[in-house]
């Protein structure tokens, strides 16, 4: 579950280190929550010192790809992840990196994100 100032991991190779949650788009209440999949605008709080293709506070959009809270899938097994990690996306909603770090749950395929993934991970 992540809400409006939540700290997020960023886990491309972006050159973000951390980033702040300050709105989640497509939701109106004010105690909204995202989960695996949802865009959210952040705020990047701390980067890399050696990769310098963002700026320290700076707006860009992110995808959330794993979160602490766990999700239910439909063989009722339960997926859950130590840190709430995230992409970094540009304007047209691409990712800013080209390479993802870690796992990224099937998930996220099946909602439509194979595209945005697979041009992170190289695999065009």
């Amino acid at each position: 579950m992540i809400q409006h100032g939540t700290y997020l991991r960023v886990t491309d190779n972006s050159g973000g280190k951390y980033a702040l949650c300050i709105k989640l788009l497509g939701y109106f209440k004010p105690k909204s929550i995202a989960r695996m999949g949802n865009i959210l605008v952040v705020v990047v709080k701390k980067i890399k010192h050696r990769l310098k293709r963002i700026k320290e506070h700076t707006i860009y959009f992110a995808l959330v790809i794993r979160t602490k809270k766990e999700m239910q899938r439909k063989d009722g097994t339960e997926l859950k992840f130590l840190h709430n990690d995230v992409i970094l996306l540009d304007k047209n909603k691409t990712p800013i990196g080209t390479r993802v770090l870690g796992v990224v749950p099937i998930e996220l395929r099946k909602k439509g994100w194979s595209k945005v993934l697979s041009i992170a991970e190289g695999i065009v």
